[in-house]
């Protein structure tokens, strides 16, 4: 019997065709399993055989993630058609862009292990702005947002990482926030905080940072203003999940006023605030798409980019604070897309899926 098996984290989205013989007899295993394959980056499907056994066929199917990059219309509310950034035949997830709007930042595992790269619009490389370091981050961490962010000034790339691999995918281990000179240099420690650690940054004149990090309890997200080259500061708010903190999804408005997040609900699309200026702001109900995934505040402070994740499609609506939705892009697949505006608000980076599907026949195995 021959089948495809997923390798050991974290490389379970990898397959490889392993074989085992089987007593025709009682449909016994006649031995140990032996591996017949040793590939990378693919899954594997649709076996067959030809009828001496001589011969297999399978399909290899790869899939990876890409930074897309789209030119913004109409105030955000229109999409050019977007145009694939990172060129490499690895995973490459957007995260942020410079303060001048030029350039992308991304964390990729394009060497072996994922680190924080910078790209700017009109180049076909990247620059690593980490190499090998002693941090690890997984795709399920980047996704949540603990990858790079600047400064309010511009002086300083924020992120956070946990300490080992084992501890990379974790919602609830210890992660440490750390940063980095933009002109390049070594990481240094800010603060160490419980779960993913996702931090956001207002944009200049404002000077506001928040880290978000799990309740002892696990029970709520707690959101905490930092300052990259002093640590931490005050707790602004706690929030309640009706599930699990990691599944909440907040953005900082650029002009660092306001607070908007979201859980992921099947049923309602609901945005909530929190003002930082004192008050009560109401909850934004958009009716046309629920069930987000991802979410960030446009340049302007005057509407929210977010992803509304589905069983066979993404989607990505601008809305604007009164509640209309506007779709920009729908791809089919369930990701979790981020969108990441720039600070000049001409553009939007999104994560976008990338794959091929080939067909290999095997002899002699």
């Amino acid at each position: 019997m021959i089948y495809p098996q997923a390798e050991p984290p974290p490389d379970q989205d990898d397959d490889n065709l392993w074989e085992i013989r089987v007593d025709p007899r009682t449909g016994e295993p006649a031995g140990a399993p032996q591996r017949i394959t040793n590939w990378e980056d693919s899954g594997l499907e649709g076996l067959s055989a030809t009828a001496d056994g001589k011969r297999l066929l399978l399909l290899r199917v790869r899939t990876q993630e890409d930074v897309y990059v789209s030119e913004l219309e109409a105030r955000g509310r229109r999409l050019k058609t977007p145009r694939r950034l990172t060129m490499d035949e690895h995973s490459d997830l957007p995260c942020a862009w410079t303060p001048d709007g030029k350039a992308v930042l991304f964390a990729s595992n394009r060497t072996g292990r994922w680190n924080i790269f910078k790209q700017a619009l009109d180049e076909d490389t990247a620059e690593p702005l980490t190499t090998d370091s002693e941090f690890h981050w997984g795709i399920n961490s980047l996704l949540h947002g603990v990858g790079p962010h600047f400064s309010p000034d511009g002086k300083w790339v924020v992120y956070s990482a946990a300490s080992n691999e084992e501890d990379a995918e974790s919602s609830s281990a210890s992660r440490r926030l750390m940063r980095m000179p933009a002109v390049g240099g070594p990481s240094q420690f800010v603060l160490e905080g419980r779960g993913f650690l996702a931090n956001r940054c207002a944009q200049a004149p404002a000077t506001l940072c928040v880290v978000g990090e799990m309740s002892a309890d696990r029970k709520q997200l707690v959101l905490a203003a930092f300052d990259p080259a002093k640590g931490r500061g005050r707790e602004l708010v706690r929030i309640t999940a009706r599930s699990q903190p990691e599944t909440i999804s907040w953005g900082l408005s650029p002009d660092g006023s306001r607070i908007a997040y979201a859980e992921s609900d099947d049923q309602e699309g609901r945005i909530h605030f929190v003002s930082l200026a004192g008050g009560a702001i109401p909850d934004l109900v958009v009716r046309s798409c629920y069930s987000f995934s991802a979410l960030a505040w446009a340049a302007d402070s005057k509407g929210l980019f977010v992803t509304s994740t589905g069983v066979n499609s993404t989607r990505i609506f601008y809305v604007d604070l009164q509640g209309h939705a506007y779709p920009l892009w729908e791809h089919q697949g369930s990701w979790i897309s981020c969108p990441v505006p720039s600070p000049d608000g001409r553009h939007l980076a999104t994560l976008g899926p990338t794959g091929d599907s080939n067909a290999w026949m095997l002899e002699n195995f």
